[in-house]
């Protein structure tokens, strides 16, 4: 929701809603906030910087993806050679 948008008593129960989705889970809150700071960020660099599990983060990033709060901005280069390039994620617009 963009600022100033909270015009109606159902904006409000809208955004009540999103935050209650966003917030319900405190893994979920922190990796959504990691991201409205970091702007962009792999789920590698979500995990090693919120020390959460890998598997978390891939849960997290999915349940982001179907909220439609996220979207993949771009590939890094890996630092090795062979693999999947790591996905860049950032909020949508």
């Amino acid at each position: 929701m963009r600022e100033g948008s909270l015009k109606t008593a159902d904006d409000l129960i809208k955004f009540a809603k999103f935050s209650h989705e966003i917030f319900r889970s405190r893994n979920l809150a922190r990796a959504f906030i990691y991201l409205c700071i970091n702007e962009e960020a792999t789920a590698k660099e979500i995990e090693k910087n919120l020390k959460m599990p890998e598997a978390t983060i891939h849960r997290i990033l999915k349940k982001l993806r179907e909220m439609d709060l996220i979207e993949a901005s771009g590939i890094t280069s890996p630092k090795r050679r062979g693999g999947p390039k790591p996905t860049l994620w950032r909020l949508k617009e």
